[in-house]
């Protein structure tokens, strides 16, 4: 049965038909790639809209002009912004890397 196959196969095809033939194929190769290219956005695209819970967290501070006019010292102050700063990165899911040493004021 292949034999058969390869039998009626034309065996001699003239150049400008061979390229006709490439070209055909790199075409639909390239379509079909783009296609693939397409769906895998589209799926990560959705994915990240779903994934993204929007939460809306109500936070009461108080005002900066009122923290800083109370005497508080400067040990307390660095803890108070280091615990700021360390809430927003684990609200982001990163490690932060540096530790504050030393705040100035103004």
């Amino acid at each position: 049965m292949l034999l058969n196959l390869l039998e009626s196969y034309p065996k001699n095809i003239d150049p400008g038909e061979a390229a006709i033939d490439a070209l055909i194929g790199f075409f639909v190769v390239f379509i079909g790639i783009s296609i693939l290219i397409f769906i895998v956005w589209l799926v990560g695209l959705i994915l990240t809209k779903f994934s993204q819970v929007k939460e809306k967290k109500v936070v009461t501070t108080a005002p900066v002009e009122e923290v800083l006019n109370e005497e508080t010292n400067d040990e307390e102050l660095v803890a108070v912004i280091t615990a700021a700063i360390s809430s927003v990165y684990a609200k982001e899911n990163k490690k932060a890397e540096f530790v504050v040493r030393k705040i100035k004021k103004i």
